[in-house]
């Protein structure tokens, strides 16, 4: 198992284990060529997220203009996984404090945009919604669900499953079966 050493602002100096999801060459932690232009860090900035401690509560961020050559804890506000690591971020900085990065987003490109989403199509029809699905629609919500599946098999589930009619209650089918 490998280690790396980075500064903490304002806290103790940590050793942080690298996972293999984590794992990346030192390069990253390098700084690259200074810009000749100082950097307005009141605008974002393109950095690279290095990896995630604490459980991956904290990301570590490191970007080419920044001071000292080290991996820095920072905020974010989009959630991050794990192969987001080694990626580029989209930085900016709270008060203009560039020892206080917040990450803003995580850049794409051509090889890691999510694949595109099927359009879902709700309908209103004279009062009533309207879903379609192909194959199966299944509405879920904690240990209950309800599933309509293409060859028009229902199935119900849930703890308890209660029906109630103000007139008669009826169960019709080719057969019945009760327990």
């Amino acid at each position: 198992m490998s280690y790396l050493k980075i500064n903490i602002p304002k806290r103790a100096q940590e050793k942080v284990s690298i996972s293999p999801q984590g794992t990346h060459p030192a390069s990253f932690l390098s700084t690259a060529l200074k810009q000749s232009t100082p950097i307005d860090f009141h605008s974002s900035v393109t950095g690279r997220l290095l990896g995630m401690i604490d459980d991956g509560q904290i990301p570590l961020v490191s970007w080419s203009e920044q001071e000292a050559s080290v991996a820095l804890p920072a905020r974010s506000i989009v959630d991050l996984r794990n192969d987001h690591v080694g990626r580029e971020v989209l930085l900016m900085f709270e008060q203009a404090d560039q020892s206080r990065p917040i990450i803003i987003g995580v850049l794409r490109t051509k090889e890691n945009r999510p694949q595109a989403l099927v359009p879902l199509e709700v309908r209103y029809d004279g009062g009533r919604v309207l879903l379609d699905a192909d194959t199966e629609l299944v509405l879920r919500c904690g240990k209950s669900h309800l599933t309509l599946r293409q060859d028009g098999r229902v199935e119900v589930y849930g703890e308890t499953i209660v029906t109630r009619a103000a007139g008669a209650n009826k169960v019709q089918g080719g057969s019945v079966q009760l327990n």
